[in-house]
Formats: structure tokens, C-alpha cells, sequence
């Protein structure tokens, strides 16, 4: 059927143009879900721009001839290398023969993450920037090697949910007070004092006391610092600071009891976060399962290292002996003995699912930004005023599927947060 109608063959061409421009948006949306996709799930393996445990991916799609076969790849890879298929069997064996994990995606997932693979969009140099501001390594105070650690102080919060800066801010504003209570308190004594000496003894000068004695003493010895001042204020206001200072060093002992900023125990294997979560942007979860599933965070199995290191068997700062261990421990059955680092008392319920999750805290919320360090220390009190503290600042996030259909009244406050939720009940934390 011909179109004569000018009218009708602009239309035309306008649905054509509006076609290719909402076709190349979807693509390019495709693109940036799928660098999503890609840094969560993929770059524990793989590197655009070179090659890491897997190869790089960059103009993949150039390189298999079907689609459908690369994303059945992606999903299974034993099961297309046990097909038969020769580039997939190639691959295999050129990648030193290391097992790509199943992945959990759909169809659309891994045509988006491929979408932005095989542009080439290589995260590289962000991360090399990371590398470079990355700080360098101090002795730490048991000794160790390790990154700065910060000090607790204007950050952390004692057992009453206040910072040190304003225990001590209230503190030398009682100190103050009581300081000046009892100088018009000897004021007030020494005038009683002296308006009943006259009433008694009229015509005669009231007779120095033993504290303005003392201080005639020493206002003498010491070139009169005590002149025309009470001895009484000055000996009580002395006291007084040694006193304040003497309980403040037991009150700040007390508030770090059983606290481990700052610990970094020597592991069986130097293992650099700095390396594998900093410059290789390798995800916490990868390594740590049960984040996201569990109350543990897990120490990750030996099976876990040997995903990449059947391949790597030699690092760019400990060279062949660090792997070496790991790969002895793999080849013996036997598990690497890491020293725990983060410990909680066992009267405290703490689940990393629930503030993963639901809560979707970031992992740096608590142990500090891993991705710098180089072995990895304490790097908060961990201790319950911090803990409150958190439940009274962090807001509900109400696209929480449970905390939507629940409280749907949360979505008309500016702020809702976990301590209003019950966040500060006793039985939350404590059995």
C-alpha cells in the first residue's frame, strides 16, 4: 500500500526518528544497569582492559559467534565446555583451566552487563587514583604494621550516648562551678567570721587565721603569689583540679575497658585488602557469604581463594610464599587459621543480615574503610553508647518492602529512625 499523503509520510518519518532515539536511550540505559551488574557480581574475576583471573571482556561479543551460547556461558560454564563446544573449550584451557562460579542472573542481567563489558568501560584508572591516595602504612600501637587509626575522640560516644568532647565540656563546667561554690562559701564564712568577732570584740582587730597564716608564709616564700588572696580558695581550688583530673583518668580507663581500637593481629597469611577490595574491587561478599544471609559474616574457606588463585600463583607484593601457603592448605584439606578481629560480647544478638539487608548499611559503616588497609584493625568501641547512638541518626529506609506494608504512616515523616522503631529496647540486643 503506497502513502501519497505528504502529512502521512511526515508522520512516518517522525515515528522512524523517535524509533532510533528511543531504541539507542534503551541501549544506553541497558548499558548503566549493566555496570551495576558488572561491579557487583563480575569484577572479582575480571578487569576491563586486561586480563585478571578471567579474560577481559571487552569486545566479548565480537568474539562468540552466538549470543545465547555466551549467556548460557555466563549462567554454567562447565556445562557449555562439557557440550563440546570448541571456542568455549579453547577458553577453558587457555584460562589455566579455573572454574567461573555459576552466576545467578537472568537472560536480561547478563545482556546488560554485557552491554557495558563489551564497550570497554575499564574502572581502572578510578581505582589506580584510590591506589595512589591510599595511606601509607604506620606502626600501630601493639607494634603492628598497619593503617592509621583514628582516634576515638569527638567520634565515638560513651554508655550515656554522649561524645567525649562534651563529657568533658560538662565535666569542666561542674568543676568551674563547684570551684567557685566554694570560694563564696569561704567568703561567706570569713565575713560571719569577722562581723562576729566585732560584735564581740569591739575596737580589736580579728586575729589572723591559720590558712592566712599559711598563706603569709608562702605569700612570703614565694615573692607574695598568694597575696590579697583567700589560702582556704587556693588550697581547696588545687585539690579541687587534682581531684577532677584523678576521676577524669579512671572515667576514660572505664570507658575503653575491653575496647580493641586499634587491634591488628598478625594473620597466618599476609592477605592485603588494600590489593583485593581497594585496587582489584573485589566485593566484601564475595569473600564474606553469609553477609547478606546470615547473622555471621563468615571467614571465607580456602575453596573461596583457589576460585582465583588456580590460576594466580604469584602476588605483586608478597610474591609466590603468601600463596603458597593457601595453595598447601587447599592441597592438604586444611583450613587457614585466621585470627579473628571484631568480637562481641556473647549476651549481644548482632545480625549482619538484618543491617545489610534491611538496614542496607555499608561495610565501612563499621569496620572502617577496608579497601585502604592493609591488614585489617579495629577501627571502632563497637560498644553499646556507639551502637545507640547509630539507632537514633540512622533514618528507616521505607522502600523496605516490610517496613512499607507496616508502618506505611513512616512515609509521612521527614525522619523516622531506628530508635523509634524500638531500636533501643533492651531485648532487641540483649537475650
Amino acid at each position: 500500500m503506497l502513502i501519497k499523503s505528504k502529512k502521512t509520510n511526515f508522520r512516518f518519518a517522525l515515528l522512524l526518528i523517535l524509533s532510533f532515539f528511543i531504541l539507542s536511550s534503551a541501549h544506553a540505559a541497558d548499558a548503566v544497569k549493566g555496570k551495576e551488574i558488572f561491579t557487583n557480581n563480575c569484577t572479582s574475576c575480571h578487569m576491563l582492559g586486561s586480563v585478571l583471573v578471567g579474560p577481559d571482556l571487552t569486545g566479548v561479543k565480537s568474539r562468540w559467534k552466538d549470543e545465547a551460547k555466551l549467556i548460557a556461558f555466563v549462567k554454567n560454564s562447565q556445562e557449555v565446555v562439557k557440550s563440546g563446544d570448541s571456542y568455549a573449550s579453547a577458553l577453558f584451557d587457555k584460562m589455566n583451566k579455573v572454574i567461573m562460579p555459576p552466576q545467578p542472573l537472568t537472560d536480561d542481567e547478563i545482556k546488560d552487563a554485557l552491554e557495558y563489558a563489551n564497550a570497554g568501560s575499564s574502572p581502572q584508572p578510578e581505582q589506580a587514583q584510590a591506589v595512589v591516595s591510599t595511606p601509607q602504612p604506620t606502626t600501630m600501637p601493639n607494634g603492628d604494621a598497619g593503617t592509621p587509626v583514628p582516634s576515638p575522640v569527638n567520634s565515638e560516644t560513651t554508655s550515656l550516648g554522649m561524645s567525649y568532647t562534651m563529657s568533658v565540656i560538662i565535666l569542666a563546667t561542674i568543676t568551674v562551678i563547684l570551684l567557685y561554690v566554694i570560694y563564696l562559701l569561704s567568703r561567706t564564712r570569713a565575713n560571719v567570721t569577722r562581723v562576729q568577732w566585732e560584735k564581740e570584740h569591739p575596737g580589736e582587730e580579728l586575729p589572723a587565721g591559720r590558712w592566712e597564716r599559711i598563706g603569709e608564709k608562702w605569700g612570703k616564700k614565694w615573692k607574695g603569689i598568694f597575696s590579697g588572696m583567700n589560702p582556704y580558695f587556693v588550697v581547696s581550688a588545687i585539690f579541687g583540679i587534682f581531684f577532677v583530673i584523678w576521676v577524669w583518668q579512671w572515667y576514660d580507663r572505664a570507658q575503653d575497658l575491653g575496647l580493641q581500637i586499634g587491634y591488628g593481629p598478625e594473620q597466618p597469611v599476609k592477605f592485603s585488602h588494600r590489593l583485593h577490595a581497594g585496587q582489584y574491587g573485589i566485593k566484601c561478599q564475595y569473600c564474606h557469604t553469609g553477609v547478606e544471609k546470615s547473622k555471621e559474616a563468615n571467614i571465607p574457606s580456602v575453596n573461596i581463594c583457589m576460585n582465583c588463585h588456580k590460576g594466580i600463583k604469584s602476588g605483586p607484593q608478597y610474591g609466590k610464599d603468601e600463596i603458597a601457603k593457601v595453595i598447601s592448605a587447599y592441597e592438604n584439606k586444611r583450613p587457614i587459621k585466621w585470627v579473628r578481629i571484631h568480637n562481641l560480647q556473647d549476651f549481644v544478638f548482632f545480625s549482619h543480615q538484618q543491617h545489610v539487608v534491611a538496614g542496607k548499611l555499608q561495610c565501612e559503616n563499621c569496620h572502617g574503610k577496608v579497601q585502604d588497609m592493609e591488614r585489617v584493625n579495629q577501627q571502632t568501641t563497637l560498644e553499646m553508647g556507639w551502637c545507640v547512638n547509630c539507632h537514633r541518626e540512622t533514618k528507616v529506609h521505607t522502600e523496605n518492602p516490610y517496613y512499607a506494608k507496616t508502618y506505611d504512616f513512616i512515609q509521612s515523616h521527614k525522619k523516622y529512625t531506628v530508635a523509634q522503631l524500638g531500636g533501643l529496647e533492651c531485648a532487641r540486643c540483649h537475650y
